[in-house]
């Protein structure tokens, strides 16, 4: 019985059994898969026609590669051309002068003075209108900006400022030693993130007890050069240099003109629509800026996709980054 079947095992059947053949080799042998079998077919068609559909299928790979050599030119033109965050230029270049740009930022407050800034949006408003003896370069390390140049000296703890010649504020007046001095006494005794840095200065201590009337570690023996001692030598000390400079008449003042070497002018601030207009300084040293009037607007980060899609904003300030105020 082994090589039989019954077609009907019923109780009493008395049909005779029908006969099976057993499977043969080529019955065992794997099935071939559905890409072997299209080869195979296509080994079968008249030569012309092979080469029909070899000639076809190359022109439908040349497309798609065209499509994407395409769609690659576009993003890049679209990324260089698109909107962008441009502070200032050199006076040449007038291919990407615009008349307005919006800028979402979080955090305006209306506190622009460098010492009062502490929110993004204040920061980088303050940014535009105030520039820094130095900041912090693309690669990382100090940049020289109202700086020509800096020396420390051999034990760490005196740096030594030679300021660049003919700098201007924006209400003419010509920026010197003294302009600095007033800056930093403007940050004496105040919740600043150059607290730290003011902490270390010979005599900052005396000056804030009100036992000095003048910083002692803070000397300016000539109009353009000014000179920071620090009681400890720290590689951090330098970032002093990174506060804002404001006009020596002004510095002071809690609600006076906001007066700074930057590209930016400062125009009106709306506290209702937590807005802010700046306008470019046309004679900024570098040039003028690319955008005639730029207009900050408070927009939160969840906010922002939503305001860039309705056309509110054209750029959105995540965080303040001095490099950019300069590379953008």
């Amino acid at each position: 019985m082994d090589n039989y079947h019954s077609t009907n095992a019923g109780a009493g059947d008395a049909e005779a059994a029908t006969p099976v053949s057993p499977p043969t080799e080529s019955d065992l042998s794997p099935r071939p898969s559905w890409r072997r079998r299209l080869w195979l077919k296509i080994l079968g068609l008249p030569r012309r026609t092979r080469l029909r559909l070899i000639a076809g299928a190359g022109a439908l790979a040349l497309l798609a590669l065209i499509a994407a050599l395409v769609a690659i030119v576009l993003t890049v033109y679209s990324w260089a051309t698109g909107p962008r965050l441009i502070y200032y230029q050199r006076a040449s270049d007038k291919s990407t002068r615009i008349d307005e740009l919006r800028i979402g930022a979080e955090g305006l407050r209306g506190d622009f003075r460098p010492r009062d800034a502490s929110f993004p949006g204040d920061r980088l408003v303050s940014g535009l209108i105030f520039e820094p003896l130095i900041a912090m370069g693309p690669d990382g390390l100090p940049e020289n900006i109202l700086a020509e140049a800096v020396e420390i000296s051999a034990d760490g703890l005196t740096y030594t400022v030679r300021l660049r010649r003919g700098v201007k504020f924006q209400e003419g007046q010509t920026l010197d030693a003294e302009d600095v001095n007033a800056s930093v006494l403007s940050l004496a005794g105040q919740s600043t993130p150059f607290e730290g840095y003011l902490l270390g200065l010979e005599g900052y201590e005396a000056y804030i007890n009100g036992s000095a009337g003048t910083i002692a570690g803070v000397r300016a023996p000539d109009a353009r050069t000014i000179s920071f001692t620090f009681r400890f030598a720290r590689p951090e000390n330098i970032w002093l240099l990174g506060m804002g400079i404001q006009q020596k008449e002004s510095a002071s003042l809690r609600d006076g003109p906001l007066n700074g070497t930057g590209p930016y002018r400062f125009a009106r601030y709306d506290a209702a629509r937590s807005s802010v207009e700046l306008t470019a300084h046309d004679k900024y040293r570098a040039g003028r800026p690319a955008a005639r009037q730029l207009l900050i607007a408070e927009v939160g980060a969840g906010e922002a996709a939503a305001a860039f899609r309705a056309g509110d904003i054209n750029v959105f300030a995540r965080s303040y980054d001095p490099a950019a105020l300069r590379e953008l």
